[in-house]
């Protein structure tokens, strides 16, 4: 990749305007819950710690305590409460998973692990359903365009997933489960640290014989009615240590390896393994000012055997980021930095190219002024691919006397292209188009939401504009090849309401959504997936030493077809859930999902699981 010294310059001012400024010690960054145990602070939205209702963006955290209470085994079980998020899984637990948040495609959504892409290079997917739920420490989801301090992939919004850390002491724990379908699994964890250091080790299994996940093959019945189970172990590793003055590190080390099985021509299966490792480092600069520093890889591998054919696809990528903060007033911040990404690519099948560089350049400003926040950022891309990108945002909001907040945003975000797009080799049915560009959109959104002393609500309005969609299709010569022929516009309006009654706890969301092509063959048509309605309600409670729950997700009719001639019929889910803690280290839980046994589809000819139960019984030493 090659630089001129205007580019550079453009790399270098924000860092040397940032790191200019005075030096004088830095306050440790905390993670701080509230008295209810919720998160107050989140990083994703603006690549920094900030209160929560600070944000203009649209944020939905997940806590740690939210997620041992759901007593949820898999990622889809806690990403479905998210509003405007709609899940398409083939066929259960280990089986091809992806989201759609806010109308937008699976690809447009950014997937960060500890701060790193994690996913393949070739598909364009994360594997969501082989991330251990054991050992996730907290979930941060920003809805809405963040490409301007993200790059790429980051349309519809970024899910960051946050791994567990120690804390002082020594701290066991051990979780067994047995359930449905001969599932079964176990995780072990061993955190805790001492004066200014930390360590977290998580180590575990799960099995499940599964179900016939499949009931369609190429529109007809499928005759494999055979069982597909699924299996994987996980590890992770985390350490940590803070210096005498005040810088910190920490490094990070997750693995999961297994087999899923699916039905093709009979005893067919994929090998996986997912592996990220990463260090950070943080370095104060001064009382107002930071350094931080990360180096990551992150790998997905995938060997599969299919129809009597075997194929390999490993993705490696490497990462490296360089960002500085200055913290401005009480509220206000200045963050400069650099990305830089390499994609490699290891396959059975020779493509064109097997690897690729990006590099980002960002720069933001977020501070409060009397009743206005004011959140600016800007990035370009240079792809080694095609070329550069820049994306920006701009978001306003206005607080009123009785604590409610306005605000409007605007921002513009892009989505690179894959290596299927462009490297793919030509074959007897299809080929690869290197001269594809990458997808746009541009964002408009409107905001209220404000908090009472015990509830907090918001409503959120969004057109997104998506132009350059990537299809594949047919061409003249019959082959199937990629290109820019789509264009989307995306309305929706999501509406959050929570609030704690003595004991009770309710969480309740609502999206309404057009997603619809908007150029074209298929002009007016709705996109394929993606449902209007999205509803939402979780119930729990607290009762001496039961903790007892239930959530309702339902989701309305999608098409399955570009020209709208086929779907599938909407649908709503019950779960119910209680924990008893039977002494003071030992918890016995038991889940029941599907508790009505509610018969559907979220892909096309693959089953849903029927009503379905877990047990689990858990020591932690208090």
């Amino acid at each position: 990749m090659k630089y001129n010294c205007f580019t550079a310059s453009k790399i270098a001012f924000p860092l040397i305007i940032l790191s200019s400024l005075p030096a004088v010690v830095f306050a440790k960054d905390e993670i701080k819950l509230g008295s209810d145990g919720g998160l107050e602070l989140s990083i994703t939205a603006n690549r920094r710690l900030q209160e929560l209702n600070q944000s203009l963006a649209a944020v939905t955290v997940i806590t740690k305590k939210e997620i041992e209470n759901t007593q949820a085994t898999n990622i889809s079980e806690l990403l479905k409460r998210v509003p405007g998020l709609s899940i398409q899984n083939s066929g259960g637990r280990g089986k091809a998973t992806s989201v759609h948040l806010r109308g937008t495609n699976s690809s447009h959504v950014l997937v960060l692990l500890d701060g790193v892409k994690i996913g393949s290079a070739t598909l364009g997917s994360v594997s969501f359903e082989d991330i251990p739920v054991d050992t996730i420490e907290r979930i941060e989801v920003v809805r809405g365009p963040r490409s301007a301090l993200y790059g790429s992939e980051a349309i519809g919004g970024v899910i960051q997933i946050f791994t567990k850390k120690g804390g002082a002491g020594f701290h066991p724990a051990v979780t067994i489960r047995a359930g449905s379908h001969k599932a079964k699994g176990v995780d072990i964890a061993v955190s805790g640290g001492k004066n200014s250091s930390w360590y977290q080790l998580n180590a575990g299994s799960e099995k499940t014989d599964g179900f016939d996940s499949r009931y369609l093959k190429f529109g007809q019945p499928d005759t494999e009615t055979d069982k597909d189970g699924y299996r994987r172990e996980h590890v992770s590793l985390g350490l940590g240590h803070q210096f005498a003055n005040h810088a910190a590190m920490q490094m990070n080390l997750q693995q999961s390896k297994g087999r899923n099985e699916f039905d093709g021509s009979g005893n067919d299966y994929a090998d996986y393994k997912h592996q990220l490792v990463s260090g950070k480092l943080q370095i104060p600069l001064g009382l107002k000012t930071k350094a931080q520093l990360q180096l990551g890889q992150s790998r997905d591998d995938s060997d599969s055997s299919s129809s009597g054919f075997v194929s390999t696809f490993n993705t490696k990528r490497n990462i490296a980021s360089l960002q500085l903060e200055r913290t401005l007033g009480t509220s206000g911040a200045l963050i400069g930095g650099i990305d830089w990404q390499k994609d490699k690519i290891d396959t059975s099948i020779a493509y064109t190219k097997n690897s690729r560089r990006n590099t980002g350049v960002f720069a933001s400003y977020q501070n409060r002024f009397n009743k206005f926040d004011i959140e600016a950022s800007a990035r370009q891309d240079d792809n080694q691919q095609f070329g550069k990108k820049t994306t920006g945002s701009f978001a306003v909001g206005y607080h009123l006397n009785n604590g409610t907040r306005l605000s409007v945003s605007y921002g513009t975000a892009f989505k690179a292209p894959t290596f299927n797009d462009l490297y793919y080799p030509e074959s007897q049915y299809s080929v690869s188009n290197p001269n594809i560009r990458a997808e746009s959109s541009k964002n408009l959104e409107f905001g209220i939401q404000g908090s009472l002393a015990s509830a907090n609500w918001g409503v959120s309005l969004f057109q997104n504009k998506v132009d350059n969609l990537i299809s594949w299709a047919p061409r003249a010569d019959g082959k199937w090849s990629p290109s820019n022929i789509d264009q989307a516009k995306i309305e929706g309006l999501e509406a959050s309401y929570s609030v704690n009654l003595g004991q009770w706890k309710i969480d309740s969301s609502a999206a309404f959504m057009n997603a619809k092509n908007d150029k074209g063959k298929y002009k007016g048509k709705y996109l394929r997936y993606r449902p209007k309605k999205i509803l939402n309600l979780e119930i729990s409670r607290h009762l001496g030493r039961w903790n007892i729950g239930s959530g309702i997700h339902a989701e309305s009719g999608r098409y399955t077809n570009q020209e709208n001639s086929d779907s599938l019929a909407g649908f709503a889910t019950l779960d119910v859930r209680a924990e008893y803690a039977v002494a003071k280290n030992w918890s016995v839980g038991v889940k029941l999902a599907n508790a009505l046994d509610k018969k559907y589809e979220t892909n096309k000819g693959y089953n849903q699981d029927g009503i379905n139960a877990m047990l689990s019984i858990k020591y932690a030493p208090k």
